[in-house]
């Protein structure tokens, strides 16, 4: 990957790697997201490995390609509001998404570590994110004390 080899040209330097996918499988680029994630295995330098702008409805899917792939890498996604773009009519289809924060136990449970969000995703809804990691978070602690 040519970004990790550039990364070797700043041996001190630490990045986080993100991919934008069309699918729950593929990057936009038209690649396996597990394919791209495992070549990110190789350098030390990608400490986070993150989905951005993809539709929420196929982060559970790429996160779950990668369960069984031995890794030390911190997870992230921040996906955009799962809307449509067309050119002739803009954005359109957010009255009939779940909203954003209903995703974020499982996105937790499948690994993620860092959730936020990317085109169209609202203040307001990067609060209620917040809200939901911070009551999920709560009663996992809660399990494990007990």
């Amino acid at each position: 990957m040519m970004l990790i080899e550039l990364l070797q040209e700043f041996p001190g330097t630490e990045a986080l790697l993100s991919f934008t996918c069309k699918d729950g499988v593929c990057t936009c680029h038209g690649g396996s997201f597990r394919e791209a994630f495992t070549r990110c295995m190789g350098s030390q330098q990608v400490v986070a490995i993150g989905i951005n702008c993809t539709a929420p409805c196929h982060i559970s899917s790429l996160l779950r390609s990668v369960q069984d792939v031995e890794h030390n890498k911190q997870l992230a996604v921040y996906p955009n509001s799962g809307e449509d773009w067309t050119c002739e009519e803009g954005w359109s289809g957010k009255g009939a998404l779940p909203p954003l924060f209903s995703f974020v136990e499982e996105w937790l449970q499948l690994g993620a570590r860092w959730i936020g969000g990317c085109c169209r995703v609202m203040p307001a809804d990067i609060a209620h994110i917040r809200t939901e990691m911070h009551r999920v978070t709560r009663q996992v602690n809660s399990i494990e004390t007990n």
